[in-house]
């Protein structure tokens, strides 16, 4: 029997079939389950709690931040790391972080056979694979994993009719494990699709297993991924924002309740003359329907700004299809109010983390 003075906390890994039980099946005999999602941390949370756990021990800001990246800021994944970190750091008496000391916890972490995320990684595999026609599965997530698919190229791809993959991606859907934008499909969980890439494909397809070869590949990768993220990090911001529009292709993203349909832009470029001092930074992105204005910074936006640059276009006489707001820090509330009067759209972190995870492209920090 139930009783009436307790307190139930149930916790899952798969959101949409908690929410599901709990609406179907329990609300009868519970009532209304308050629903909590644990989130990702932003940035500047994800690099106060780095600083946090390692104390004394010294790490790099482009090492904290390609962390931060690597594991989408993920609570979980970061504590386990950083802890394998703090006891690499002691073994081996070292005062500061340095790549080979991070490559090598993150092969203790998500390499090895027994390490706790790529234990968690590999019983998801097997959970999912168990049963009749349900070994799909894994060719499925290995091409998920190299890159976004339409329904119907990825059974193209695989050799299977529509008809009978549907079912899998809905249970895919179901567990959260994949989400979809428009007609695309990808890899929700950002180190579950490198750990899909770098580990288990590999190790699917290697004949004799040799677990050094492997390692020593695996290592190769990351510190690949790191020289990257940095490479990409010390880009102008300008650059990076105009190589994320140029990836847009028509298609439509669903981000709290808001459906964003991005188009395919013929020609991007800086909107040159705007007062001195520039307080921020403006590309105008030309498509079929009209004009588009991005404004962004790294700094939060003034209430000012947004009034600056909607004078500038008024003086200018242009007539934007859209006006988009980047914003890279907390936004000012006024700013904010300021901009959803003028009907502006404002992209902050969490919009710009979906948009650079779905095009594959490191975090813009």
């Amino acid at each position: 029997m139930t009783q009436k003075r307790a307190l139930y906390i149930v916790t899952s890994s798969y959101p949409e079939i908690a929410k599901r039980i709990f609406s179907e099946k329990l609300s009868l005999l519970f009532g209304n389950f308050e629903m909590v999602p644990v989130e990702t941390f932003d940035v500047k949370t994800s690099q106060e709690f780095i600083r946090h756990k390692l104390g004394t021990i010294k790490m790099g800001e482009d090492l904290q931040n390609f962390l931060i990246d690597f594991t989408a800021g993920h609570p979980l994944y970061l504590n386990l790391i950083l802890q394998k970190l703090i006891n690499l750091s002691l073994m081996h008496k070292q005062e500061e972080i340095f790549s080979p000391i991070l490559i090598l916890a993150i092969e203790n972490t998500l390499f090895d056979k027994w390490s706790l995320i790529g234990r968690q990684f590999d019983l998801i595999m097997q959970e999912l694979c168990a049963g009749k026609g349900n070994r799909i599965f894994a060719p499925m997530l290995i091409a998920l994993a190299e890159h976004k698919l339409k329904l119907k190229d990825l059974a193209k791809q695989l050799n299977m009719s529509q008809a009978l993959f549907s079912p899998k991606i809905t249970r895919l859907l179901e567990n959260g494990i994949i989400e979809k934008h428009g007609h695309y499909f990808c890899i929700k969980d950002k180190l579950f699709r490198y750990w899909i890439k770098y580990v288990f494909h590999k190790k699917l397809k290697t004949i004799d297993l040799n677990i050094n070869k492997l390692k020593s590949d695996f290592a190769q990768e990351i510190n690949q991924l790191i020289n990257n993220f940095k490479s990409n990090s010390t880009k102008d911001l300008s650059l990076r924002v105009k190589e994320l529009l140029s990836c847009f292709d028509n298609e439509s993203f669903n981000i709290n309740g808001r459906r964003y349909k991005l188009p395919l832009f013929h020609d991007i470029a800086p909107w040159p003359g705007m007062p001195s001092p520039e307080s921020f930074q403006v590309i105008k992105a030309c498509c079929e329907e009209g004009s588009w204005f991005i404004v962004f910074k790294h700094e939060s936006f003034s209430e000012n700004d947004i009034h600056l640059f909607l004078k500038e276009l008024r003086d200018r006489e242009e007539k934007p299809f859209k006006c988009v707001m980047i914003s890279l820090s907390e936004l000012d509330p006024n700013a904010r109010l300021k901009a959803l009067q003028e009907r502006v759209w404002i992209w902050d972190e969490e919009e710009l983390k979906t948009f650079l995870n779905f095009y594959d492209k490191p975090f813009i920090i």
